[in-house]
């Protein structure tokens, strides 16, 4: 085989791989535009789903949506006392629960941080 043949069946190939490579990026951005998932920002989030989320964690509390920062920190301190381990003699539901508040609280403070809580905020 001659350099030249050798030349242009490895551009051939070269053309070929970026080719395939170029189709898969374009079907997986295609995929993602379909399913409103952005290259981004990762998943975009409807807000009627958002105001959801953040009142069903709101509910947890006992707390509807009007809530105040204040409100939903002494909400917090009360569920924390009622059930912290060291309170109540490691119980297993107890640091069950105890943990559920913690990272119920924190998806809270999670969502209010990227103004994903309360109705004027969603973005």
């Amino acid at each position: 085989m001659s350099p030249s043949t050798i030349l242009v069946i490895l551009v051939c190939v070269v053309v070929v791989i970026v080719g395939v490579i170029g189709y898969t990026l374009f079907q997986m951005y295609m995929q993602e535009q379909r399913s409103g998932k952005n290259w981004v920002s990762g998943y975009t989030r409807d807000a009627s789903v958002v105001e959801d989320e953040y009142s069903k964690l709101l509910a947890f509390f006992k707390l509807t949506d009007a809530a105040s920062e204040e409100e939903i920190k002494d909400a917090y301190r009360k569920y924390v006392r009622d059930n912290h381990p060291d309170l109540n003699n490691a119980d297993a539901e107890k640091i069950r629960k105890f943990q559920e508040v913690k990272s119920t609280y924190e998806r809270i403070l999670d969502m209010k941080r990227n103004s994903f809580g309360g109705h004027k905020q969603v973005m």
